[in-house]
């Protein structure tokens, strides 16, 4: 729709409005800021934002009184890049004059930016139910919103639909796995949208009447090595309403080309060819007038690019697509009037929307002066109006001990993400990767999770593996320009070294059990397969796998082989480390969701199960003397990124996933 506009309501009331002045969660602390519970909580680090803890009470027991956030406010100012107030001298006359006609430029600049009178936004909460809601989408009068929501149980992620400030939403799906990226078709009257189950390797793209009823399922999909995630949007309708345009993986490579699928069914047709060495294409959106589709186009480097391309009613292809916009950017959108393309550009901490010129001869990418406090994601608009999610992944790495008196503790918590935990040989030491310094960066600590420390920065680092000297840490990296590949680092830090430099993705290193060579997933094959390389390059690299592999991992006497064959959930597979047979240990002893998640000790592989581990599951050990599983430990928490196994076996350290927040927030006057 274009240039829809929302009629006048009075802004909703802070949480817990007439419910006193203490706010009694981080989420409803973050609420009241209009802010993320991640950013709330740096705040709180890096601003001195007053929060109180109860006493003896966990980390999370947390609250916040009304009149002290007010007053903080006025002396720290409401902005997201400011660092804690400091004193400052009192500024001179020349200085005043100064500042007051930068003030006026910039409102000079305001006004012509968006060649209207500038009307403030207003940012309203628009739900704020238990649990997490996320995926929003605005029906094409403005009127309507789907979006996903795990309901007030916090159980699976269902869609919902509701009236713009009104009313309780209605559910219109109830499948088992997660339904997700609703959205809406031209006529209002459909919706389509995406069925996962967490970690799956395939997903539906499925459409639904708007208020419910029988299902369609389009079109049928493989999550590959090439994914970032979700996409989003996942789908959009050609402007005629007769086909869906998604992203498809192809064959060969696992990259993905956009597609276009008959609602009615029947064949599907290859809308775009991406590049060699492209991860491929995602995330379309169409035009007000029906006329252009816009869509990120991924870098062999894995950066996502704007690109538009002309289309007729049916969705087919008018020429070839085009890029604008800066080298990387997420959940592109259109501004009312169709003359640019909106995208949010930045990493999980500073997230910006820049808009993106369409038409030959206008002026370059923009950044958006956001003054709404944009933390959030799953951006969708309509005319003037915008939603967004705030929600916030957050991921903890604990302990499970043999131990009597504590089986499970949380080890490494911070307002960042920490994953991928790896114990050192010695058993005194972890290696595992964090944003805590608002970074993606690997980090050690002592093995109570003590003195916390940065090794070296480094691009895109995950999965760092221990050399059984304990004096090295190899590692996923990304140097220059190229593909991802293997680094090493000493364990007290320096400076990162390529250990391979194919051009070819590498990933998920581990150590031959003699320190003698280093073992990675590298695609130089065609697909992804296990690879060895010699730590002093004496020989070239050995492919060690036939028909894919992932993680490997070396038995205790370094005699057999471990290690994962599709990227999600795998069954995991044993073999001789000297070649031979590949033979699967179980159909349920798996790799679930991702290949970091087991561990080979000395007497068992330890691994995860769950049927929805969005949700919980099960620590589970598969013994190898007599190849029987049993359960090790329930966790009611979701399954992170990351399984380790202490060398004397008696703990094992585990990555939780849970999403912070999850409010829908609703702009208004967004142009």
């Amino acid at each position: 729709m274009s240039g829809a506009s929302r009629p006048e309501s009075p802004p909703l009331p802070p949480a817990n409005s007439g419910a006193g002045d203490r706010l009694d969660t981080w989420k409803e602390i973050a609420a009241y800021l209009g802010r993320d519970v991640r950013t709330a909580k740096r705040w709180e680090r890096t601003r001195g934002m007053p929060v109180h803890r109860l006493p003896g009470g966990p980390k999370a027991a947390v609250y916040a009184i009304r009149t002290e956030l007010e007053l903080w406010r006025q002396g720290a100012g409401d902005d997201p890049t400011a660092e804690s107030p400091q004193p400052a001298p009192a500024p001179s006359r020349r200085a005043l004059w100064a500042g007051a006609a930068a003030v006026l430029l910039s409102v000079c600049a305001v006004v012509f930016f968006f060649r209207d009178p500038p009307t403030r936004l207003r940012v309203t909460p628009l739900t704020s139910y238990r649990g997490v809601e996320w995926f929003p989408s605005l029906s094409p009068d403005g009127k309507l919103v789907a979006f996903s929501w795990n309901g007030e149980q916090q159980g699976n992620y269902d869609l919902y639909v509701n009236v713009i400030d009104a009313g309780t939403p209605l559910r219109i799906t109830t499948d088992p796995e997660m339904e997700i990226a609703p959205v809406w078709s031209p006529d209002g009257r459909r919706i389509a949208f995406l069925r996962w189950g967490l970690g799956a390797p395939t997903f539906q793209h499925v459409v639904i009447p708007a208020l419910g009823g029988q299902e369609r399922i389009v079109a049928r999909g493989r999550v590959t090595t090439q994914a970032l995630g979700i996409p989003f949007p996942a789908s959009s309708w050609t402007p005629d309403g007769t086909r869906l345009i998604f992203a498809e993986a192809r064959t060969s490579d696992g990259a993905y080309a956009l597609t276009l699928a008959p609602i009615a069914g029947g064949e599907t047709t290859p809308l775009t060819a991406p590049p060699p060495n492209s991860p491929g294409d995602c995330c379309t959106v169409v035009s007000p007038d029906g006329r252009l589709l816009a869509f990120l186009r991924g870098s062999p480097t894995r950066e996502r690019r704007v690109f538009v391309l002309n289309i007729n009613r049916r969705g087919e292809a008018a020429g070839e697509p085009r890029p604008i916009g800066p080298p990387s950017c997420l959940n592109p959108f259109w501004s009312a009037d169709g003359n640019e393309v909106l995208c949010v550009a930045g990493d999980t901490v500073d997230r910006r929307i820049w808009r993106l010129p369409v038409r030959p001869g206008w002026r370059g990418p923009r950044e958006v002066s956001s003054t709404f406090g944009l933390t959030g994601r799953h951006l969708t608009s309509r005319g003037n109006l915008l939603v967004y999610s705030n929600f916030a992944w957050q991921e903890d790495i604990w302990e499970w001990s043999a131990e009597k008196g504590h089986p499970q503790r949380r080890l490494l918590d911070s307002t960042g993400d920490d994953q991928a935990p790896d114990i050192s040989p010695d058993g005194k030491r972890i290696a595992f990767v964090s944003t805590r310094s608002g970074h993606l960066a690997v980090w050690t600590s002592q093995r109570d999770g003590a003195n916390p420390a940065e090794l070296a920065p480094a691009a895109a680092p995950h999965t760092p593996r221990w050399s059984p000297t304990g004096e090295e840490i190899a590692f996923t990296c990304r140097t220059g320009t190229g593909p991802e590949q293997i680094c090493r680092i000493s364990a007290n830090g320096g400076q990162p070294l390529p250990f391979t430099r194919a051009n070819a993705r590498h990933s998920l290193p581990s150590w031959s059990r003699d320190g003698k060579w280093v073992y990675y997933a590298c695609d130089a094959s065609g697909s992804f397969q296990t690879w060895k390389a010699p730590l002093d390059a004496s020989s070239p690299p050995v492919r060690v796998s036939r028909d894919g592999g992932y993680g490997v991992l070396e038995s205790a006497d370094g005699r057999t082989l471990f290690f994962a064959k599709p990227l999600l959930s795998s069954p995991l597979y044993r073999m001789p480390a000297q070649g031979g047979g590949e033979t699967a240990l179980g159909e349920e002893i798996r790799s679930l969701r991702l290949p970091m998640n087991f561990a080979v000790g000395p007497e068992a592989v330890y691994f995860a199960w769950s049927r929805n581990p969005a949700q919980w599951f099960e620590l589970r050990s598969y013994s190898l003397a007599t190849g029987e599983a049993r359960v090790i430990q329930r966790i009611d928490r979701g399954l992170g990124n990351g399984i380790a196994i202490a060398p004397d076996g008696h703990s094992l350290l585990f990555t939780t996933t849970e999403l912070n927040a999850g409010d829908l927030f609703l702009v208004d006057n967004f142009r």
